[in-house]
């Protein structure tokens, strides 16, 4: 997951529009995720879903890969990737705030400072914390990051929806729910009067694809199966190192070097998912 911001950063600056790179990235991974999932026959294959299932995907879509991936992808477009993954995955925050208030999991001393070094880490790994998004006097409106923001709300009320589901085959969910959102993506970019996109060299091709199949179908794949195993929060947790593996791709990717700041920061959000482990494991 974390190579999809350094990797759609490449494909926006090589003249890429942000909607129809969304919609075709989640179209192209639907589609190729449908043909592997009927070409294994499993024996063991679920039936359909339930119509509340059904529709659940469909508004998870809606939220998770249109609302969330149109907002960053916007928002890449003048915003490092790596502040935008820091921005967006704060939405653990808000996960384990409604967990512990609903009561699904204990408010303990070992989640708030598990919590507060990851993201004091965020801050450090992504350099965020040289961002002054209300007070500034260079006159600008740091919209990206705004962005940013509400794609982090988008994500943690899909992450709490799909919790509640209980989908009886995560993979299945996820190809509905990333067909959803590329359709709705796809009309709002019609509407929005932008033109289709397809890459145009080997190369556009070869980031493409690894933006369609690795970093959405594997990493959305995996995401719902492991929140259907633990709590929307536990699961939440491990979405720290999406950030840091975003900083450390950049590197080769974007050319950007990282830091002994953003070390001391990894090493922070290591120590908050070990936290996490711990009280989980209790």
């Amino acid at each position: 997951m974390g190579s999809s911001f350094p990797v759609s950063r490449v494909l926006l600056d090589g003249g890429a529009a942000p909607l129809p790179l969304v919609a075709l990235r989640f179209f192209f991974a639907a589609v190729i995720a449908m043909l592997l999932a009927s070409g294994f026959k499993r024996a063991n294959y679920p039936h359909a879903e339930s119509r509340q299932v059904q529709l659940g995907a469909v508004v998870v879509g809606i939220l998770q890969t249109g609302g969330v991936m149109s907002l960053i992808f916007i928002a890449m477009q003048t915003v490092d990737p790596a502040v935008v993954a820091a921005i967006l995955f704060s939405n653990v925050l808000v996960v384990a705030a409604i967990d512990a208030l609903a009561g699904r999991r204990q408010w303990t001393p070992t989640l708030a400072l598990s919590l507060l070094l990851g993201v004091s880490g965020l801050l450090l790994v992504t350099g965020a914390i040289n961002l002054v998004l209300l007070t500034n006097n260079t006159g600008q409106n740091h919209l990206g990051e705004w962005l940013s923001v509400g794609a982090a709300c988008c994500w943690a009320t899909a992450t709490l929806i799909g919790k509640r589901l209980k989908p009886m085959d995560t993979w299945r969910f996820n190809n509905l729910q990333m067909l959803s959102g590329s359709a709705v993506v796809g009309m709002a970019a019609l509407l929005h009067g932008d033109s289709l996109w397809l890459p145009q060299d080997v190369a556009s091709w070869s980031w493409f694809l690894w933006l369609t199949i690795p970093a959405s179908i594997a990493s959305f794949g995996l995401w719902f199966s492991a929140l259907h195993q633990r709590s929307a929060s536990e699961t939440s947790a491990w979405l720290f190192l999406v950030p840091v593996f975003a900083a450390l791709i950049s590197w080769p990717i974007n050319g950007t070097i990282p830091s002994l700041t953003q070390c001391l920061g990894a090493a922070l959000i290591g120590t908050a998912l070990f936290l996490q482990g711990k009280q989980t494991n209790k």
